[in-house]
């Protein structure tokens, strides 16, 4: 499976929610609810830095359905989690990876990408 690049946009202090399909090339769901997974945002690429979020299947921020959304992952950051980042500035740049593991134990990173946490005047 091929890594997709993609950037994300998290604002201070709200949910953020987005749903992952695992399709196959019919459009046909794949059950990955037996998958778990983790997304870590970071400050940047180097393996100290800053870990800014952490989400997971164990703490619930990943989710795997089953029965009819049995293709789907949902990456949800509550936003008492995004209003605990601390932004200086408007803008704060960080970067973040998404990966899945099998029931088998085969990880595979899915998603890769920078991520641009957006300050909250309301906090």
């Amino acid at each position: 499976m091929i890594t997709l690049q993609n950037n994300i946009k998290i604002d201070q202090g709200s949910t953020y929610r987005d749903d992952i399909w695992f399709l196959d090339s019919n459009d046909v769901p794949i059950d990955v609810s037996s998958y778990t997974a983790v997304m870590q945002i970071r400050a940047d690429y180097n393996d100290d830095a800053e870990l800014i979020v952490d989400a997971n299947t164990t703490n619930g921020m990943m989710i795997f359905h089953e029965d009819g959304d049995a293709g789907k992952l949902t990456v949800l950051i509550p936003s008492a989690i995004s209003s605990a980042i601390t932004v200086d500035g408007s803008v704060r740049q960080a970067v973040y990876n998404i990966e899945i593991t099998s029931a088998t134990g085969e990880v595979t990173r899915i998603y890769s990408g920078h991520c641009d946490i957006r300050k909250d005047i309301n906090l």
